[in-house]
């Protein structure tokens, strides 16, 4: 009876030390996870600060997400992300999808940047064309479970885009936006953190091309236009997407406005001086057209 006793009480410690040593180690594989899968989605590294996951609550925190910039370009990354944290729904742990109520992120900051005719967003939309279409055409059980979220939220967006035109000096504008929603990530077809990643650089890149395309350079915003296409919309995925600006950003559109407002007007006085100048020049012109001559 004893030795059964310590047989019972030694599994049990076995399987004390085996949770604890899970607990110790799942932080780490969870990081890895997001820093592999978003690391193929764009092409370029992908590293996490840290990721902080509480089992028994269900939840989620990660900061310091960086992906850096594509070769040839600065040395800044192209995005950067302060911090997120996700609900899970605990029954959906131990299957192969895992449902995510909401996935929260803020403060995050986009470079994008096109010089002598090549672009970062270019090659990073290329990328994640490319690990769209092998999820499609050979899904792996590598890529880990697969995720649905039924609402992403991304809060304070700066937008800083460079356009530098073949032997001329770039132009830098700064786009604020306040949140961009979307809702049934995975909905339609459950995706890998690859695949996630990759819809939310896209929603990112068109809610700058959608809502703030404006304030952009035109060979910019156009490039750029014809870059998101390739991949289609997201709606194609099941994916609803909504954008709010924000008060600073529209006002930077209301001056871009005005600026076009008075620029038609100085166009239409040219155009009357030179019609002035040319009755004073050529007087009896005038009256012959309103003679029908």
């Amino acid at each position: 009876m004893k030795i059964i006793v310590r047989i019972v009480i030694a599994l049990l410690a076995l399987i004390v030390i085996g949770i604890v040593v899970s607990f110790m180690y799942i932080d780490s594989i969870a990081k890895a996870a997001i820093q592999r899968g978003a690391t193929d989605a764009l092409g370029v590294k992908t590293t996490l600060a840290s990721a902080d996951i509480g089992v028994l609550g269900g939840t989620f925190s990660m900061s310091g997400l960086r992906v850096d910039n594509v070769e040839g370009f600065t040395s800044d990354p192209f995005l950067t992300l302060e911090d997120g944290s996700v609900a899970v729904s605990l029954g959906s742990l131990r299957s192969d999808t895992i449902e995510m109520p909401h996935l929260r992120l803020s403060g995050i900051d986009l470079a994008i940047d096109r010089r002598q005719g090549k672009s970062n967003y270019g090659t990073i939309l290329e990328n994640v064309k490319g690990d769209r279409e092998a999820d499609d055409s050979t899904p792996s059980g590598d890529d880990g479970p697969s995720l649905v979220i039924r609402e992403v939220t991304i809060r304070n967006v700066t937008v800083r885009a460079s356009f530098a035109p073949l032997g001329g000096e770039p132009t830098r504008v700064t786009i604020p936006i306040e949140e961009i929603s979307l809702t049934d990530v995975g909905a339609k077809k459950p995706m890998p953190v690859s695949e996630v990643a990759g819809v939310i650089v896209q929603a990112l890149l068109s809610a700058v091309v959608d809502e703030g395309g404006a304030l952009l350079p035109g060979d910019l915003a156009g490039d750029l236009g014809g870059a998101l296409s390739q991949l289609g919309d997201l709606s194609e995925l099941g994916v609803g997407v909504t954008t709010e600006l924000g008060s600073k950003a529209k006002e930077l559109l209301d001056g871009v406005g005005d600026l076009g407002e008075e620029a038609g007007k100085a166009v239409e006085d040219v155009g009357k001086q030179l019609e002035g100048i040319g009755r004073d020049l050529f007087p009896g012109k005038e009256k012959e057209e309103e003679g029908g001559g």
